[in-house]
């Protein structure tokens, strides 16, 4: 078995990084004490408070939207024929926290966007990027690897999510936070047919702390103004209906503010 399949049939819904981070690891075991895992679709009031909790808001009060019982398909939902990705007029009346359901019911909205910090990431030539490139558009931004089973699991969803609102004020940001480089993550895009999404890397081995991901993946979503709108610790079925409206709400509920 090569070391690109090493992880394919893992059933983990979180992983943690390798123990050589010394700092990374004390988050990490300090994240794993609580218990703060997010299982996919799965709507629980316990999900959503442990999704607060990792965020260090513990005052959650309102329970997730009720709804019939999930069920845990790991089958890739595609785009109908002849869908350019239009947002549905109206999308963005309902607050955002709203459309977090079904699916994505374990992905936790601030009660007030925040603020991340300053970071830097690098494409396959070695060339920086930031945020700040991005401004405008909605951002759900990735962070994964290659060692972490759920990761290679999501990625080809995120990969129809990419390619479905490719016409729209929204950009899917995968960063691979895997050590020396990026040549692992290009034979596993090429392996697995990766089509739309652009590979990105995080050099200093920074970036996930930097940004509290206390495990593989996290996926942050930020407003058009650079700002978090909130995250969801786990994996999630993003080429799913309800990974779609949550999309079109967010696109549709958030504007540019000038500087």
């Amino acid at each position: 078995m090569s070391s690109d399949d090493k992880h394919t049939n893992e059933t983990k819904s979180y992983c943690t990084p390798s123990l050589g981070a010394d700092l990374f690891a004390t988050l990490v075991g300090l994240a794993l004490v609580y218990g703060m895992i997010a299982l996919v679709g799965n709507g629980s009031n316990k999900q959503v408070a442990n999704a607060a909790v990792l965020q260090g808001e513990l005052d959650v009060k309102k329970p997730a939207a009720k709804g019939g019982k999930q069920t845990k398909t790991y089958q890739i939902v595609k785009a109908p024929a002849g869908s350019s990705g239009s947002v549905t007029p109206g999308a963005g009346s309902k607050p955002l926290k709203d459309y977090a359901r079904g699916q994505l019911a374990a992905f936790y909205i601030h009660k007030k966007p925040k603020p991340l910090p300053e970071f830097t990431y690098v494409d396959e030539q070695g060339d920086k990027h930031s945020l700040k490139e991005l401004r405008g558009k909605v951002v759900l931004l990735n962070l994964w690897a290659t060692w972490c089973g759920p990761c290679r699991h999501e990625m080809p969803w995120l990969d129809t999510l990419k390619d479905k609102y490719k016409d729209q004020p929204f950009e899917m940001l995968t960063i691979s936070i895997d050590r020396g480089g990026l040549k692992k993550p290009r034979r596993f895009f090429d392996k697995i047919k990766i089509k739309h999404l652009t590979l990105y890397g995080d050099p200093t081995g920074r970036l996930a702390p930097k940004l509290r991901a206390f495990g593989m993946p996290t996926t942050i979503l930020i407003d058009r103004n650079g700002l978090e709108l909130g995250r969801i610790a786990g994996p999630a079925e993003w080429a799913s209906d309800d990974a779609f409206a949550f999309i079109e709400a967010a696109i549709n509920s958030t504007a540019t503010t000038s500087n």
